[in-house]
């Protein structure tokens, strides 16, 4: 089933559960191979007041959905690169450097996060429904996010051995972090909806800066027919006051803070060399003197 994602509007179901669950059927998989990578200074477009000093950290294919580890010293995200037809879970270096894949490289997978403690990861995959990639979404009509049925939630060690089964009811249970204590995971799910925002926009990958006071999500809110153009936006929670964040006039989203709030990492098609391709982000956030 495929629908438009929604964020701050969309319809899904925030879950707790505890990490207890082993699955039996699950291969172990590590990938020690390490491919260094080189950063480089990108562009920041005019209205960019909250950000200095972007840095590219990924090169080429489709790279998304980047975050720290709590230290900050690695990263974990999704690519669909090298021989992969679709994304698969890979860690490295807050530099760039030391690339390495976690998940089993089958399936399709998304939503990966390290856990506070380092010791382990999670990340949803459908490689226990096939180990084929599904059927691309349809973007004839813009972006749009398939929610499988046979997407699962799993953690794993940080080098993606030890893989255990978090989640295993029918429908989409993706989106998972973990709880400041390592203990718990919040994840989206469609088993029952909750719809928060209705704006006539498309948003999705919403995070918290850490004051607790403000939400940065990535909207598609000044172009609504269309739905190639995305940015990031910044919503004062008690306010409701939206700023944004981006002007790239392409497509910026996957936000994440630092937990200190001093860095921001993102993905973005600006300064890519191929149409489509999307690359990982590094920034130092600054709050506008107006604010």
């Amino acid at each position: 089933m495929v629908v438009r994602r929604s964020i701050l509007a969309i319809t899904v179901l925030l879950c707790i559960v505890s990490l207890t669950t082993v699955c039996n059927d699950c291969a172990e998989k590590t990938n020690d191979r390490a491919v260094p990578t080189a950063v480089s200074a990108a562009t920041i477009f005019e209205g960019e007041s909250f950000f200095k000093n972007v840095r590219q950290l990924t090169f080429g294919g489709q790279n998304a959905e980047a975050y720290f580890s709590h230290d900050a010293s690695r990263m974990i995200f999704q690519a669909t690169v090298d021989s992969f037809e679709c994304d698969q879970i890979f860690t490295m270096n807050a530099d760039g450097s030391d690339k390495r894949l976690v998940s089993t490289g089958k399936g399709r997978t998304t939503c990966s996060f390290i856990a506070p403690d380092g010791r382990s990861i999670i990340y949803c995959s459908t490689h226990l429904g096939s180990d084929d990639c599904l059927p691309d979404a349809d973007m004839s009509q813009g972006y749009v996010w398939a929610l499988y049925n046979s997407y699962d939630i799993f953690s794993a060690d940080p080098d993606g051995g030890n893989i255990v089964r978090l989640t295993d009811a029918p429908g989409y249970d993706a989106e998972a972090v973990y709880s400041p204590r390592g203990d718990k995971i919040v994840f989206t799910s469609d088993r029952k909806p909750i719809r928060l925002t209705d704006n006539g926009a498309a948003n999705f990958g919403p995070y918290f800066h850490p004051d607790g006071k403000h939400i940065i999500f990535c909207s598609n809110l000044h172009d609504t027919e269309k739905r190639h153009r995305f940015d990031l936006f910044l919503i004062d929670i008690k306010t409701k006051e939206i700023q944004q964040v981006t002007h790239s006039q392409t497509f910026d989203g996957f936000p994440m803070f630092f937990h200190d709030g001093a860095k921001l990492v993102f993905a973005s098609n600006r300064d890519n060399k191929v149409r489509g391709e999307t690359d990982i982000f590094i920034v130092d956030w600054v709050w506008p003197k107006k604010m």
